[in-house]
């Protein structure tokens, strides 16, 4: 019976080590602590706390350990998103038109309906008025 050559080498060096079986995930982790060691560049006293904060940042990503929360709750003294609000809501509503308008058609409503309707956007058209004479005057 003639022995079998088994060709034995680094496993992190996508070789093979017995028949065809490759680590390739070898090659990924060098590279992520090549790149994590390359980022913090500071000296470390505790080999065990050095690998621990590696290990943390490499799982913090993945969802397997939080997120830290970082300075805590963040306050803006800008006003509240005002313009990005009233986008969502002209949007939301030009859909909802849309979704009406195609359950019932404009045709079938009556004038009581329409003029009803239309008075209900009466404040609407008047902030579009106000903001429209003031881009006039300043032009």
């Amino acid at each position: 019976m003639a022995m079998q050559r088994v060709r034995e080498s680094n496993p992190c060096t996508n070789a093979s080590v017995i028949g065809d079986s490759t680590f390739p995930s070898c090659n990924l982790m060098q590279h992520s602590c090549i790149s994590f060691a390359r980022k913090h560049r500071e000296r470390f006293n505790d080999f065990g706390v050095a690998v621990r904060s590696a290990f943390e940042q490499t799982l913090r990503p993945t969802g397997a350990l939080p997120m830290p929360d970082g300075h805590g709750p963040q306050t803006s003294h800008d006003p509240p998103g005002f313009f990005s609000f009233v986008s969502h809501v002209i949007m939301s509503f030009k859909v909802a038109w849309a979704k009406y308008l195609a359950a019932k058609p404009l045709d079938s409503w009556t004038i009581h309906e329409a003029e009803q309707f239309a008075y209900s956007l009466r404040p609407i058209l008047k902030v579009h008025q106000t903001i429209t004479q003031w881009i006039k005057q300043r032009q």
